[in-house]
């Protein structure tokens, strides 16, 4: 799929999540497309932060 169809045809999610951890591999993709995308006046100011701990998140 090109870039325009894939922001063209996008869409949220609502629903249930299974409960299954996301592959790390898939978790760093995720997170470096985030940070490259495009931000207001390129201050690059966002953050990500990524827990897939299962402690962690229960605390």
């Amino acid at each position: 799929m090109n870039t325009l169809g894939c922001i063209m045809t996008r869409r949220s999610y609502r629903g249930k999540y299974k409960n299954q951890p996301v592959p790390r591999e898939d978790l760093q993709k995720i997170l470096e497309a985030g940070l490259a995308a495009p931000s207001g006046c390129n201050k690059q100011t966002t953050s990500l932060i990524c827990v897939d701990d299962a402690e962690i998140l229960k605390k």
